[in-house]
């Protein structure tokens, strides 16, 4: 065996090297000589401007629907906070506004020819544009050639914070443009989520190293669905299938105007999210399938909220899993506002065949109330400062540390025999 091959083998002790490790033996079975970089955008070589249409001069993108700015120093002489970029001082750093006059998209002006079996790696920094009168998050999604819509969400304010995707096609694709797009529709449409230092390359990355995102191997914020009750089969335009009873859209139903129809604190018709419970307990289970390597760290997050109280629900609840993951459960207050919650999951063994799956645990003389569920987000954990990745304890992982003293144990009681 070759020294560069052990050396290899030995490495898969971390979880960041061993993403690196597996990277390169794929790079090697395409016979590609080394990863590249398909598109890089800073700004910086663009003109600071507002309500930019169409071609924006000097980058490697065009708006392709309705406007965008370019934040620097805005030259007609106008100047507030609103005209840096979040860390900049002055025109000394340009970043891209993705609302103009109201939300815009813009598409890469390259058009790439994805290998399926590849993996594509897209990094970009992102911040939210100074607080509007709204004061609702900034939202935006991500497209690469026929990936599903990565979604984002941001608060007012702040500095740049970096994110990671991969995207690994299963059918070859010619001609894929990426696309960012914003879904900020506020009060004053002008403020919109702020984008910078754009990489697509053709590689994957090791997680959490010299970044701070993570990445996102889906997201699923409902915006898309249609609100409506008892969904079985089939959750149009969410990634997700009813395995149980129904579940239901909660948005603004028609002809059923009420506070149980709107999610808590979306304005009506301007927010989606997912009851669990249709006309009783509900299961959905993802449509796609996930990878997941032996000693990496998955993170499982999402919003959860009670329905209101209807008299027989004092707690709503739910169980999630990830592949062999083992459930994990969760409970929120009758009435209670979102709040996120998580769980990292590491498996022991490699998983080709994963799944995410919810299931509701209410069931009451009301069945038709349940938990509420939005903005769900699978991602490789970010990492601590020492590296590794910030893990949460399950009942699986409990499981191996106990088989791993215990074998410890006997080690050192047989050196002692000795």
């Amino acid at each position: 065996m070759s020294r560069c091959l052990v050396s290899i083998l030995r490495s898969v002790r971390r979880p960041a090297v061993a993403l690196v490790a597996t990277a390169a033996l794929a790079v090697s079975a395409h016979g590609a000589a080394r990863a590249a970089s398909l598109l890089t955008e800073s700004f910086n070589g663009t003109q600071p401007g507002s309500a930019y249409a169409g071609s924006i001069g000097g980058s490697a993108f065009a708006v392709t629907s309705g406007t965008a700015d370019i934040i620097g120093s805005i030259a007609n002489g106008a100047r507030s906070t609103f005209y840096d970029c979040p860390g900049s001082i002055g025109s000394a750093n340009n970043c891209l506004d993705l609302n103009g006059n109201g939300p815009g998209s813009i598409t890469s002006s390259s058009r790439f020819d994805l290998r399926a079996g590849t993996t594509y790696t897209l990094r970009f920094d992102l911040a939210g544009s100074v607080a509007d009168p709204g004061g609702a998050p900034f939202t935006m999604q991500v497209t690469l050639g026929d990936s599903a819509a990565y979604r984002f969400s941001v608060p007012a304010g702040g500095n740049f914070g970096t994110e990671q995707i991969r995207y690994t096609p299963t059918t070859d694709q010619s001609a894929a443009s990426l696309v960012f797009t914003s879904t900020t529709a506020h009060v004053s449409p002008e403020y919109g989520p702020l984008i910078d230092n754009i990489v697509l390359s053709d590689a994957p990355s090791a997680p959490g190293v010299a970044i701070s995102g993570s990445d996102i191997l889906f997201s699923q914020d409902f915006s898309d669905a249609t609100p409506a009750p008892n969904y079985s089969g089939a959750v149009s335009a969410t990634g997700f299938t009813t395995t149980l009873g129904t579940v239901d859209i909660i948005g603004d139903l028609p002809n059923l105007g009420s506070g149980f129809f709107t999610c808590p604190f979306g304005a009506v018709g301007s927010n989606n999210c997912l009851d669990l419970n249709g006309s009783g307990p509900g299961a959905i289970i993802t449509d796609q399938v996930f990878t997941l390597l032996a000693g990496v760290t998955y993170q499982i997050g999402f919003d959860m909220a009670g329905s209101v109280d209807d008299g027989n629900h004092d707690i709503y609840g739910l169980h999630v899993a990830l592949g062999d993951s083992g459930d994990v459960a969760f409970s929120a207050d009758a009435g209670s506002p979102f709040s996120r919650r998580t769980f990292n999951y590491t498996p022991v063994q490699n998983q080709t065949d994963a799944r995410l799956t919810l299931t509701s645990d209410s069931n009451t003389a009301n069945p038709q109330y349940g938990p509420l569920i939005d903005n769900i987000v699978i991602r490789i954990a970010p990492l601590s400062q020492n590296n590794e990745p910030a893990a949460v304890p399950e009942p699986a992982s409990f499981a191996v540390l106990g088989v791993g003293l215990l074998a410890l144990a006997k080690l050192r009681r047989r050196r002692g025999d000795n």
